[in-house]
């Protein structure tokens, strides 16, 4: 479908805002950095001034947008037979998850207008260096197993990835969503083991002490006084061999074999308890119409492991900060990957994606 050479235009001016506003920001930190304090409350609005003037050029395109958004959603709700379909955007999905839990300081079109700069702040730069680290990795890898049975024609992970998005893609009418981009356990498993090992950062969740007395331990015997910053130390963890076997090693499907595996327990306990109870166990002999509900089951339950994937942090996984809007990025991410992956003919995917086309892509 085409664009009208009036929204061509507006998403072009915004992508310009937005991208300067990123740059931007940078500058405003580092001139911060070099200002006393006490000069803050006076110079970081001067400093902030460009900022301010690429908000307000993108708020002029997409404060429209968003309040008819708004408005249109509002009239499908209430009823189901107005004529609007409803985008299947980051935009509207953000529309649509503040409405669903009722929040009515992120369903100001204003406040999403405000979100739309700073995720494009947070997404630019750690998305370029995150996807960039990720498609060296795979470019780079041999061939790995992507279950947790051994597989005599176990393919390269850059095919694996690529028969994971077409097959889902196809199999959704040639369209992306949100619950779609979910199904990509494999995907997801590469770009965390990626972060995990290609983590850019050595310290994590750096916070400031707060409290006026400063926060002690007296079980471990430390004290930080306020205004002390404390952090993890995020690349130790994710590279110790005791939480990740073989730690030093990039292996693309290693959480989502896990995943597999805490399925296959759940299968074989489920078979047990029935075997215990009395109950028929199935044969393995089933009709197809059976099979397609086992497989779709079986997805299900893979997605239920939430804790292994990309947009959900632990003790041991730490590339981006504990908070409930991290799939925010993390969707962009998945999305990225099936849209090189999951949109084109095999034949155009074999030709541009294979890995020694993509390291020499890379490259250039």
């Amino acid at each position: 479908m085409g664009y009208r050479h009036g929204e061509l235009e507006r998403g072009l001016r915004i992508l310009k805002s937005m991208s300067a506003f990123a740059r931007d920001v940078i500058q405003t930190t580092l001139l911060l950095q070099f200002t006393p304090k006490l000069f803050h409350p006076v110079m970081g609005p001067i400093y902030a001034l460009p900022n301010t003037i690429h908000y307000r050029q993108s708020r002029a395109y997409t404060l429209p947008l968003v309040q008819e958004r708004v408005e249109n959603m509002k009239k499908k709700d209430a009823d189901p037979n107005f004529e609007w379909e409803e985008p299947n955007d980051f935009l509207m999905w953000h529309i649509r998850s503040a409405h669903n839990e009722n929040n009515k300081q992120e369903m100001d079109p204003e406040m999403a207008c405000r979100r739309l700069m700073p995720l494009g702040f947070a997404a630019i730069h750690t998305t370029t260096l995150s996807i960039t680290n990720c498609l060296l990795d795979l470019a780079a890898s041999p061939t790995y197993s992507a279950t947790i049975k051994t597989d005599s024609n176990a393919l390269h992970p850059l095919e694996t990835i690529r028969s994971e998005a077409l097959n889902i893609y196809l199999g959704s009418n040639k369209t992306w969503s949100k619950a779609n981009l979910a199904r990509m356990i494999r995907t997801d498993s590469a770009i965390r083991e990626s972060m995990r090992v290609r983590n850019f950062i050595s310290r994590g969740l750096l916070r400031k002490v707060v409290a006026k007395d400063g926060l002690e331990n007296k079980r471990e015997g430390w004290r930080l006084p306020h205004g002390a910053f404390v952090g993890v130390a995020v690349h130790n963890i994710m590279h110790d061999p005791e939480l990740y076997p073989n730690a030093e090693d990039f292996d693309p499907f290693r959480f989502s074999r896990m995943r597999e595996e805490q399925v296959l327990r759940a299968e074989e306990q489920q078979q047990m308890d029935k075997v215990a109870k009395g109950a028929p166990v199935a044969n393995g002999h089933t009709t197809e119409e059976k099979g397609v509900k086992r497989e779709d089951d079986r997805t299900q339950r893979l997605l239920e492991h939430k804790q292994l994937g990309l947009s959900t942090t632990s003790e041991a996984f730490l590339s981006f900060g504990h908070g409930r809007k991290a799939w925010y990025v993390i969707t962009v991410y998945t999305l990225f990957f099936a849209s090189i992956c999951g949109t084109d003919s095999q034949a155009a995917l074999v030709a541009s994606l294979s890995p020694t086309n993509l390291k020499c892509f890379l490259h250039t």
